[in-house]
């Protein structure tokens, strides 16, 4: 496994950020944008038609990248020294948690450093992005994260051979591969790896189904089945509940 630090090109900064201020998008994703970059006016930008929208946000967020990407530069190289630290350390737990050589596959990962405080992945690029404005700490978590995500999807593709489409919002793999991140960092020697402050969306560990915490289900399922049993009771739990489950997930991120 091998991740490398870089800095995103202009067209590749906008595209990972500017997604976040299309027409539809709950607040849930769209206003750190304007938390973090207060330059940026949400009132006057959320009036304007979404093509308007985008172009405005992105002239603001262009000249900030012009002025930021010697920074960036700097932070890629730094972040790359810190994680190539615990590299070793790093692969043992994720072979161990995935039940796979880690040192074999996925050797293709990309970090980049970027302007967006929402943090996505690229399932298809093996990519992540990461805010410059995070601390080393906090980068380190953040970048468990994303290669569990790859980890987890390329162990399932191997299991199963689905369609991999199915693996990004909205889709239910993608919400329960979210779900079991808390599972996979608790149950694992991941969890020695860094300072964790939970490992996936807040509004996950208060969800509860018959009265018993989500997260708690799919955790028994795992101690209980292992990865492959995780696998298919948990998918399968999930698929039961799925619209209490889309349900709450609707009323969180729209608050």
């Amino acid at each position: 496994m091998k991740l490398t630090f870089r800095v995103p090109s202009l067209d590749q900064m906008l595209e990972a950020t500017l997604w976040t201020q299309e027409d539809g998008i709950t607040p849930y994703w769209r206003n750190d944008l304007y938390k973090a970059y207060p330059q940026i006016d949400q009132e006057k930008a959320l009036a304007l038609p979404e093509k308007e929208r985008m172009k405005y946000v992105g002239d603001i967020l262009t000249q900030i990248y012009k002025e930021k990407k010697d920074e960036l530069k700097t932070l890629s190289k730094r972040w790359q020294e810190r994680w190539n630290s615990q590299l070793e350390q790093i692969e043992r737990a994720f072979s161990q948690a995935y039940e796979i050589n880690a040192k074999s596959i996925l050797n293709n990962m990309t970090a980049y450093v970027n302007l967006n405080f929402i943090c996505p992945r690229y399932l298809d690029s093996h990519s992540c992005y990461l805010f410059y404005r995070i601390d080393p700490d906090q980068m380190v978590r953040i970048c468990l994260h994303e290669v569990m995500h790859f980890f987890w999807f390329y162990k399932w593709q191997e299991h199963f051979h689905d369609d991999s489409k199915e693996y990004d919002t909205p889709h239910l793999k993608w919400i329960f591969s979210e779900m079991v991140q808390e599972t996979m960092m608790q149950d694992t020697p991941i969890k020695d790896l860094a300072e964790w402050k939970g490992n996936t969306y807040d509004y996950f560990y208060t969800m509860n189904i018959d009265g018993k915490p989500i997260l708690k289900t799919l955790s028994d399922i795992h101690k209980q089945k292992g990865l492959i049993g995780l696998f298919k009771d948990g998918y399968q739990y999930c698929q039961e509940h799925e619209n209490e489950i889309r349900a709450m997930i609707k009323e969180a991120e729209n608050i």
